[in-house]
């Protein structure tokens, strides 16, 4: 995942393959969700 600007303003969350998968206001927030994002992926794998 990537996270980079998008606009002035606001964050976006990009999977490996490019595609956008949200845009925050705030950077912690982008953060937080590519946190809980990959604890989900982490989580689906060791089923």
């Amino acid at each position: 995942m990537r996270l980079l600007r998008y606009g002035q303003r606001y964050w976006a969350i990009y999977d490996k393959n490019g595609e956008l998968i949200c845009v925050t206001v705030y950077k912690k927030g982008a953060l937080e969700v590519m946190k809980r994002l990959n604890n989900n992926e982490r989580e689906e794998s060791d089923l």
